[in-house]
């Protein structure tokens, strides 16, 4: 008997994989251990050697693409219903057009966050014992992971999140919007890495600045104006159309840990909400 059902037989396995919100374990699959998830990806490092000197110059590193493989093994059951069980567990990664398609992967020990993968090899499959024995091997090419909800939602008494959660709760809540009438300044805890997040502001003010570790950008006087400052994406909307040249200075970021958010500028009277997703490395 094969390695795998080796390993089948032995009872190890994940408790719990989730293919976008879909349960493997609903469908009598099981996730074999070990499948392989790296505790930090692959490090592409960046260096110039020069002729005549000892060593390198070193110009820093970067996170390579994280690799998953996943040994699956379905349940027991005649050859023709397990191919078409596979089948349909194909058409998971797969998208209409027949090419392989960003799915959400999540594991049971941390049920709060999730990678973006794709499949990057083929799927090869072992029958043995009417059972089918299969490895998948997974990409997630932004190797973080990330909060399947806003900072900002995990609140005391929230409904989006349960004990197994990991995640620090009391969160400031600025992500559901806040009324600014004067300068101020709101705070803003992020839980994983850094990152710069998206601020929708929405209402009226007369020379608006907003400062966050060093960072401050400025806005136009604006009047019953919607703005929303994507900082990932260095998108910059007004009133739905994007005006990047609006924006005077640098998008903000949050570190890890407690963070302050200064609004100041004349004639403050509008709704910010603060936006966005933990990352995790």
């Amino acid at each position: 008997m094969s390695e795998i059902t080796d390993i089948f037989n032995e009872g190890a396995y994940e408790s719990r994989v989730w293919i976008d919100d879909y349960l493997l374990q609903d469908e009598g699959i099981t996730v074999l251990l070990p499948s392989e998830e790296p505790a930090l990806p692959s490090i592409r490092n960046i260096s110039v050697s020069v002729p005549g000197r000892h060593g390198a110059y070193d110009f820093g590193g970067y996170l390579e693409p994280r690799e998953f493989n996943l040994r699956v093994a379905f349940p027991r059951q005649s050859y023709s219903d397990l191919k078409r069980q596979i089948r349909a567990f194909n058409r998971r990664f797969i998208d209409e057009y027949g090419r392989p398609k960003t799915v959400a992967l999540r594991f049971g020990d941390e049920v709060g966050k999730e990678y973006y993968v794709r499949l990057t090899q083929g799927i090869p499959v072992e029958r043995a014992a009417e059972r089918g024995f299969i490895s998948i091997s997974l990409t997630a090419f932004d190797p973080y992971a990330y909060s399947i909800v806003n900072a900002s939602d995990v609140t005391w008494g929230s409904e989006v999140v349960t004990f197994e959660w990991t995640y620090l709760l009391g969160m400031d809540g600025t992500g559901g919007g806040r009324t600014v009438t004067r300068p101020q300044t709101i705070p803003a805890y992020v839980d994983g890495e850094a990152l710069r997040p998206i601020i929708e502001i929405d209402g009226k003010a007369n020379g608006l600045t907003v400062s966050a570790n060093g960072k401050t950008f400025s806005l136009p006087d604006f009047s019953a104006t919607k703005w929303i400052i994507d900082g990932e994406n260095f998108v910059v909307k007004r009133n739905g159309v994007e005006d990047l040249n609006a924006l005077e200075g640098d998008f903000i970021g949050l570190i890890n840990g407690d963070n302050s958010v200064e609004i100041s500028g004349g004639s403050l009277d509008f709704e910010i909400a603060i936006k966005y997703r933990d990352k995790y490395i």
